[in-house]
């Protein structure tokens, strides 16, 4: 079946959907449904039926969410990027309660513009972990980051990979629970085609190996 949501003349763009221990879904992304771009949190029934929907972010600015997991509570965790002044964005994290309500909100950028969203998942033990970039200048150079918060939102440690040349992760999951981390994304290699890269890495975030893929 096909299920759509929203009025003519709005933009609603998902950009992840999980489905819910009550077998119902949830989706996040981006709308103008508010005359800005606020990322949003759109749950479903088993059935599509719309139960609730709640906007994030600013009155002005651009915020959107491009990832969402349980935090085994019943409440979510989303991963994304907001909007902090006209040229700068940040690595953005919200947890929310079973009806979409703001329990807490922290950003992760640095001074620089961060372009990397917040990919994250939830880990066996509650924590967080985030797939993202670290700008290191203002030349947009990125060096593939890893971050894994407590379940309040604290960093519990971050590690970056190799050389910051435009190098992103964009997924991060642990091979089995509480063990290793494996993360995927692309990277700019010296003869500057775009090229694949898989790192994994200890459950603290030090690095096994990185491998880059390009053909």
């Amino acid at each position: 079946s096909i299920i759509e949501y929203g009025d003519v003349g709005e933009e609603w763009i998902g950009r992840q959907a999980k489905q819910t221990p009550d077998g119902g879904y949830v989706v996040v992304g981006e709308t103008s449904t508010m005359g800005v771009i606020d990322a949003f949190l759109l749950k479903f029934d088993a059935l599509g039926e719309v139960e609730w929907v709640q906007t994030y972010g600013g009155p002005t600015l651009h915020d959107v969410v491009w990832s969402v997991d349980m935090d085994g509570l019943g409440g979510y965790y989303l991963g994304g990027q907001q909007q902090v002044s006209s040229s700068n964005y940040d690595q953005w994290v919200l947890h929310v309660d079973g009806t979409g309500q703001v329990i807490w909100q922290e950003n992760y950028g640095t001074p620089f513009n961060d372009a990397g969203n917040a990919h994250l998942t939830t880990g066996a033990d509650g924590s967080i972990f985030i797939a993202t970039g670290l700008e290191v200048n203002a030349n947009d150079d990125h060096a593939p980051r890893l971050i894994k918060l407590d379940a309040e939102g604290g960093v519990l440690w971050q590690q970056t990979y190799g050389p910051a040349r435009n190098t992103m992760i964009y997924v991060v999951q642990e091979v089995f629970p509480g063990g290793d981390l494996i993360t995927a994304g692309s990277a700019y290699n010296i003869n500057n085609f775009l090229s694949g890269i898989l790192i994994r890495a200890t459950s603290e975030g030090d690095s096994l190996w990185m491998r880059e893929y390009v053909y």
